[in-house]
């Protein structure tokens, strides 16, 4: 029991017995009684109209109205109250000017959307790059504003990790690259911005690059053919000449495969992939790279698998071996003799991973973040000495991005890495039970 109720209850007892012996001088203590207690309820509703009066007045800076006993207390406790209030509020508008103030001088279009899509705010770059112009499309659905069909699916789809791309409604021959961030009671954010000539470039730097190695390919294969040539003669040729013949068709060869391995990574980036997709049975898939890894190791190297026989993979063939393939030769060259390699296929909450894990010599902590770079080399005389084009990683990523899945790399020096393919739950099929293998 609170102080300031004690305190109330002792004033009207106080007041009430004060009220009898008034009456009892008079001969009517109850009739004094009853007067007395009207009085003290018309005062506590007369107090009370005006402090609603007060409340819903507009200035909210008017001080409160004078009063007596406990209703002084009442309204110095509520103008305190609003007066925090104010400042409270005077607050926030400042934050919500400063973030409108902020988001309207970006160059990019900013759309704030509710849990329904309906638009709540915008800045002006969203009328210049998506022809929504603020306040007279705010309420609207921005699905129904911006009505493009592959659009429509990446909002319903709600699958954000990558951004989508679009031709300004505006202007068909500007390219937005849109972004989506989820962010309080599942609203969202999107973020569009002109990426023409960034897109441009990279189309230019893909162009140049597959024409660049298919002209290549045809003076490279004449060179390697006379090379051969010359190899098959050897014994006619001067013995001092022999290390530089093999020195060059060594070269030649690595040449070729690094023009194959910018062929294919070009393809990848600039070639949709195959709508005709098939259900690829991990488990021969994984036996078949490992009878191919053992075969062309020159060294003695236990490879395991342990396989999850319930679900398959749904995706391009030749490009999920790629993928594979790369990994299981990596770990392959990068391992010591007698190492431990494991081909993992194993179903998560998520989706389902293939994994290769080997027991080599690990890869440092600062260089796990740009193995998928182009040419990135973690330890350039390994990479000379087994021949490798520093684009593997990189194939990797871009045919796992294709498939909607990632790659992710763990590793400790001295203990082994594990490359690990996630793909989402939309790339498994179950196998029927019949159709099963024993492991």
């Amino acid at each position: 029991m609170s102080e300031t109720f004690q305190k109330d209850v002792s004033v009207l007892a106080a007041t009430v017995a004060i009220a009898w012996l008034v009456g009892e001088l008079f001969g009517h203590p109850w009739l004094v009684v009853s007067l007395v207690l009207l009085a003290v309820v018309l005062r506590h509703i007369f107090y009370r109209s005006r402090a609603i009066d007060w409340l819903n007045q507009d200035d909210s800076e008017l001080p409160p109205p004078e009063a007596l006993g406990a209703w002084s207390g009442i309204f110095d406790a509520l103008y305190q109250l609003q007066k925090a209030n104010l400042a409270e509020r005077e607050r926030l508008k400042g934050s919500i000017d400063y973030f409108e103030r902020s988001f309207a001088a970006m160059p990019d279009a900013v759309i704030i959307l509710d849990s329904d899509w309906r638009i709540e705010w915008c800045n002006r770059a969203a009328n210049q790059w998506l022809g929504i112009q603020a306040p007279r499309d705010f309420d609207q659905s921005l699905v129904d504003l911006l009505r493009q069909p592959d659009f429509v699916r990446f909002i319903m789809q709600r699958q954000f990790q990558d951004p989508y791309f679009i031709a300004s409604p505006r202007n068909p021959s500007i390219e937005l690259e849109i972004r989506l961030s989820r962010f309080g009671n599942n609203e969202h954010m999107l973020f569009a911005r002109d990426v023409t000539k960034v897109r441009q470039v990279d189309q230019m730097r893909r162009d140049f690059t597959d024409n660049v190695s298919h002209e290549l390919r045809t003076p490279l294969t004449v060179i390697t053919g006379y090379l051969d040539t010359l190899q098959d003669q050897r014994d006619k040729i001067d013995p001092r000449l022999h290390r530089a013949l093999e020195q060059m068709s060594a070269q030649g060869e690595r040449m070729k495969s690094l023009i194959t391995d910018i062929i294919w990574l070009s393809r990848l980036e600039s070639v949709p992939l195959e709508v005709d997709e098939e259900s690829i049975n991990v488990r021969e898939l994984a036996q078949v790279l490992r009878n191919e890894a053992v075969e062309a190791s020159t060294n003695t190297r236990t490879i395991n698998i342990s396989i999850d026989d319930d679900w398959q993979l749904r995706g391009s063939q030749k490009e999920l071996y790629s993928a594979f393939s790369n990994l299981v030769f990596n770990a392959v060259k990068y391992t010591p003799t007698d190492a431990k390699i494991t081909l993992q296929w194993q179903k998560t909450n998520l989706g389902a991973t293939f994994t290769v894990k080997d027991s080599g010599p690990g890869i440092p902590v600062e260089h796990l973040s740009r193995l998928t770079e182009r040419f990135y080399r973690v330890d350039n005389s390994r990479n000379a000495a087994t021949g490798g084009t520093g684009l593997g990683l990189a194939i990797v990523k871009h045919i796992m991005q294709r498939h909607g899945g990632e790659l992710r790399v763990t590793s400790m020096v001295g203990i082994g890495s594990s490359f690990i393919c996630h793909f989402p739950n939309s790339r498994l099929s179950p196998v029927e039970p019949s159709a099963s293998q024993n492991t």
